[in-house]
């Protein structure tokens, strides 16, 4: 499954199927895009929870400390 990432407020990060991030919550927000991958690609990510998840409420919620990679300045 192809997913966008975003980054909000405190390094939260928003886990949506929605290119834009419109359906993250906004009390999080703002929401800066910070990638497009495979949800079976990205480490940190328990892909079972995060399907419920995006199933359920349209998006999954993670802090930015349990994913991988590079997160520059976001």
């Amino acid at each position: 499954m192809q997913i966008f990432i975003f980054v909000g407020k405190g390094g939260l990060c928003g886990v949506t199927k929605e290119p834009s991030g419109i359906n993250l919550p906004r009390v999080t927000g703002p929401w800066h895009f910070l990638k497009k991958t495979k949800l079976s690609q990205e480490r940190g990510i328990n892909p079972m929870i995060a399907l419920r998840e995006i199933k359920t409420k349209g998006y999954y919620l993670i802090t930015s400390e349990n994913l991988s990679g590079s997160f520059g300045s976001a």
